[in-house]
């Protein structure tokens, strides 16, 4: 170009600053590569423009710019060159290459050498180069740096090139890569302003609310405008488990906030802990660390980043792409700043959403205490006391059992249950019993199902009064709705308030049962002593005896005057034959009871053959045989019946039935 070429000097120097000119205007890199293609055009000389990547070992051709008047035989080749546009090809480890990127010097090469560098991708081009006609070309290469590294490359030819012209050239590649650093730097200064501008924003706006979950919406909506998403998701660390509280761009059928997982078996989540960094991975399919969860199937390229609150992990960000390499080190330091400053936010809101709660929780306590101290009904303190923990705690289903001392059994005094869920619930039986018998609190998360799915989460808490447990309350809800510590806490508090109440319930009970056993007696006595028939006399005694003991029916088998071996027998409450009817001979209950003179009960009548009486109904399951005497003399027996249900054995029931007799 220098011996032959048809410019002057002059003309080429005019060339450079008309080119200096039209680079100051440009706004963008391609404009500046392009406007630089265009001038050395002018100088007589076919570029080919591209780019490298950040790891300078991968060049993608962007376009093929020929220079004016050009060879009609060249042109096949040239346009061979174009249908390339868009392709990325290795950077050979040649001597001009290294030379090229390393030292960043403009070099010289031979087209041939050039057009081989394409590789298979390349043999149309070496088809056309060798089918042309054109004179002998010679050829180079010219970097553009970009803040000190080769960012793009110029594969020049001319017929007339010579390294004479390597410093002309070098001066229009030089001033591109000022003009680009220049440019560089002014996008990076804006870019730097925005996000300030975009961070102080962000402040602002997390920081206009205290309801946790209006916080995180707002902190996913703010991030999208910091670092573009295709999905994120933020999760909270609570009693050791990570919880999904917030998410955006998953599919509305997935259920990501039901994601709970144990934060110590969380391989990332505990680097981010040790490490207080942000973990880049742009390529999660390669990385064994990264476990894929619900609605995570997409994810390709992802940035886990701590929320550091006063130096203390309280939960991590997720940034997903559903492409690979789509985050750089500059999103990832960005988006650890943002993580910083909306941490605050998050843990005000945190700490809001406690105190409200707390404060929910004292008012609750303070009213349970005043409803179960304004009654001494057992079953309206129990109902009043599930009532108010199942809207509280957003229970599913709320059981309540109490303990039969004397037959070991529970009963479910009170059972609500939202029947309206999908998911049914179990009442929490087992894990009643489990705590009764421990008189300890006990958590399940979750509870598995007979067929070996989680099918809820349960907690239940025993009634422990005087170091006995009279009863329990058990809880459910849906496995994304786990128990936690502190709402063990509150149940047994509530359970404290409550098993008071019932123990005081059931001594007024008591009292008021003794009361009423001792005027019953009373009124026998007084009945007793005056003239009466024997069959007013034994349905007096079959009336006191059914009221004393809470039985469901009577009956009574006293010594006939007129023919002792033999007996009159009345029946209260049962089926028979018209009273009185004589029998000769007593049921094996009532005969022992007789002989032996001594009160005698069971609660397995139907299972003992011989023991109830031939007009016995067959539901009947408790009964006691009760000796009548006067002095030292027997009159007869005594028999109480139960239907379904065992017969109280309790020591002041029994001895109270002796009494009578």
């Amino acid at each position: 170009m220098s011996q032959n070429a048809t410019l002057s000097p002059s003309q080429q120097w005019q060339i450079f600053n008309e080119a200096t000119v039209e680079l100051a205007q440009a706004r963008t890199a391609e404009e500046i590569v392009k406007t630089t293609a265009r001038s050395l055009n002018r100088l007589g000389l076919h570029v080919l423009g591209g780019s490298l990547d950040d790891t300078q070992t991968r060049f993608t051709i962007r376009f093929v710019s020929p220079a004016p008047n050009t060879d009609p035989a060249f042109l096949p080749f040239l346009h061979s060159l174009s249908a390339l546009a868009g392709q990325t090809l290795t950077v050979p480890t040649s001597d001009t290459a290294h030379t090229l990127i390393h030292h960043k010097t403009m070099t010289m090469a031979s087209l041939a050498r050039l057009v081989a560098w394409l590789g298979p991708a390349g043999e149309a081009v070496r088809q056309a180069f060798a089918a042309a006609s054109a004179p002998p070309m010679e050829a180079a290469l010219a970097p553009i740096r970009v803040a000190d590294r080769v960012r793009y490359v110029f594969g020049l030819a001319s017929p007339t090139l010579t390294a004479d012209d390597i410093p002309l050239i070098t001066a229009f590649t030089n001033l591109a890569s000022t003009i680009l650093d220049k440019l560089t730097l002014l996008q990076h200064t804006e870019a730097q302003k925005k996000r300030a501008d975009t961070l102080r924003e962000v402040s602002s706006i997390v920081n206009s609310s205290l309801d946790l979950n209006t916080v995180l919406s707002l902190i996913l909506e703010q991030l999208a405008k910091v670092i573009p998403y295709d999905s994120a998701a933020i999760l909270l660390e609570r009693d050791n488990f990570l919880k999904l509280e917030a998410g955006a761009g998953f599919a509305q059928d997935e259920p990501v906030l039901d994601i709970r997982v144990p934060a110590d078996t969380n391989l990332l989540y505990q680097e981010m802990k040790q490490t207080r960094r942000p973990i880049l991975i742009n390529n999660v399919r390669a990385d064994p660390r990264y476990v894929v969860w619900a609605g995570a199937s997409p994810v390709r390229a992802w940035i886990g980043v701590p929320l550091l609150w006063k130096d203390r992990i309280i939960g991590q960000i997720s940034i997903d792409s559903f492409k690979e390499n789509a985050f750089t080190e500059a999103d990832v330091e960005l988006a650890f700043v943002f993580a910083q400053q909306v941490a605050a936010a998050i843990q005000n809101a945190t700490l809001f959403d406690e105190s409200v709660r707390t404060t929910r929780e004292l008012q609750a306590l303070l009213e349970s205490a005043r409803d179960v101290t304004s009654t001494l009904d057992t079953e309206e303190v129990i109902r009043l006391t599930a009532e108010r923990v199942k809207e509280l705690m957003h229970a599913q289903r709320v059981t309540v059992y109490l303990q039969n001392g004397e037959s070991n059994t529970l009963k479910a005094v009170v059972d609500l249950d939202d029947s309206g869920e999908e998911l049914s619930l179990p009442p929490g039986e087992q894990i009643a019993r489990q705590a009764i018998a421990a008189r300890e609190s006990i958590i399940a998360n979750p509870v598995p199902t007979p067929a070996g799915e989680p099918s809820g989460a349960q907690v239940a808490v025993p009634f422990v009064v005087k170091d006995r447990a009279i009863g329990a309350i058990a809880m459910a809800r849906p496995p994304a709705a786990p128990f936690r510590q502190s709402d063990l806490d509150l149940l047994t508090r509530f359970a404290l308030q409550t098993g008071i109440a019932i123990e005081n319930s059931n001594l007024y009970k008591q009292v008021e049962n003794r009361l009423k056993r001792r005027e019953l007696l009373n009124r026998l006595a007084r009945r007793l002593s005056s003239k009466l028939s024997l069959e007013a006399l034994a349905l007096d005694i079959m009336q006191t005896a059914v009221a004393i003991s809470d039985a469901d029916a009577a009956a009574v088998a006293l010594v006939d005057p007129s023919n002792e071996s033999r007996f009159l027998q009345f029946t209260h409450n049962l089926p028979g034959e018209p009273l009185p009817t004589h029998t000769n001979r007593l049921p094996a209950m009532a005969k022992q009871a007789f002989e032996k003179q001594q009160v005698i009960a069971t609660n397995r009548l139907a299972e003992e053959a011989g023991t109830a009486p031939p007009w016995a109904p067959e539901d009947i399951k408790g009964a006691v045989a009760v000796p009548l005497t006067t002095g030292d003399r027997p009159l007869g027996v005594l028999g109480l019946f139960t239907f379904e249900r065992p017969f109280s054995q309790s020591h002041e029931v029994l001895n109270t039935l002796e009494a009578i007799g």
